[in-house]
């Protein structure tokens, strides 16, 4: 087993961060007819509570702030 797998379950009710990253290659996306379905994509994926929409960069600048 690795780490991932030793670490208990969480708490019921506890909050957990889930996280989804898209990588957008301007190969594919950079395609005319496909920026309407990008578009409605991220429209749908930000149209839930709590998404938050980011970058690479302040993910770690969150991650190596000091704790609030």
């Amino acid at each position: 087993m690795d780490e991932r797998h030793d670490k208990p379950p969480a708490r019921a009710g506890a909050r957990q961060w889930l996280g989804l990253a898209l990588v957008l290659h301007p190969f594919v996306t950079g395609q005319a007819f496909r920026a309407k379905y990008l578009d409605q994509a991220l429209d749908y994926i930000a149209g839930h509570s709590g998404v938050w929409l980011t970058t690479s960069d302040e993910i770690a600048r969150h991650y190596t702030a000091p704790p609030p």
